[in-house]
């Protein structure tokens, strides 16, 4: 076939050919003529990863790619991808690259950690954004990144004490519970009774959404107090 030859014969004047203006262009149709007309993402892919190794920044080729690895679900390149055109993009882009990347992380790569490190760019003023602070403490807490979740609501809660009361609480309760696993019990003790005063608090507010939540809460810390023999303390906490 025609595109057959095409593809051949720009390829050999590739391999000819020095890098420049013309260069960039001739990959360009290649890269096309093998996606659209030869149905090979893959052999695109290759031409676009070849041209960027000598324009790493050719923002032509870093769409065109990004679109590749998306259609094909090449999520672990296409994540490396995203960190390089946030590098160079401007800042409306950079946000929308940002949340692309995030998302990519967490739901395709199953990967908390770099997930909040990657919303982390957004700087400490998109928290005041309730979908960013969202994503990010999801991403935190499911990296166990117990102390910056903490201290994040702490802040949040500060702002607006009504929407991130609870939210706080279950933070403290989960803190607690990784920090006595992790053998701290002194540490563990002072976050459940901080999350037992929060649930006992709001449970008075709103008792029977929270009662669970406290009781919850109170057997934790009758627990982390039986465990350091203080069984009298124990059985009043329970």
């Amino acid at each position: 076939a025609w595109t057959d030859k095409a593809a051949a014969a720009l390829q050999r004047e590739l391999d000819l050919s020095e890098d420049g203006p013309e260069a960039k262009q001739a990959r360009i149709h290649l890269a096309e003529l093998f996606e659209r007309d030869l149905g090979l993402p893959a052999k695109a892919i290759e031409v676009y990863e070849a041209l960027l190794r000598s324009l790493p920044d050719d923002r032509d080729a870093l769409v065109a790619l990004d679109r590749l690895l998306t259609s094909t679900n090449q999520f672990e390149s296409l994540a490396a991808l995203l960190d390089r055109r946030i590098a160079i993009a401007d800042d409306r882009e950079r946000s929308e690259l940002i949340w692309r990347r995030a998302r990519i992380l967490e739901e395709k790569l199953g990967n908390p950690d770099a997930a909040a490190a990657c919303l982390r760019q957004l700087g400490p003023e998109s928290l005041a954004d309730e979908e960013t602070a969202t994503a990010l403490l999801r991403n935190l807490r499911s990296a166990k990144l117990h102390h910056e979740a903490l201290r994040i609501l702490e802040a949040l809660a500060q702002r607006d004490p009504g929407t991130h009361r609870g939210a706080l609480a279950d933070a403290l309760h989960e803190l607690a519970t990784a920090l006595s696993r992790d053998g701290q019990a002194g540490p563990a003790l002072d976050a459940a009774r901080a999350a037992t005063d929060r649930y006992r608090d709001l449970a008075v507010e709103q008792p029977g959404r929270h009662r669970p939540d406290l009781a919850m809460a109170l057997n934790n810390l009758a627990a982390m107090l039986g465990d350091l023999g203080r069984r009298d303390e124990a059985l009043a906490a329970a």
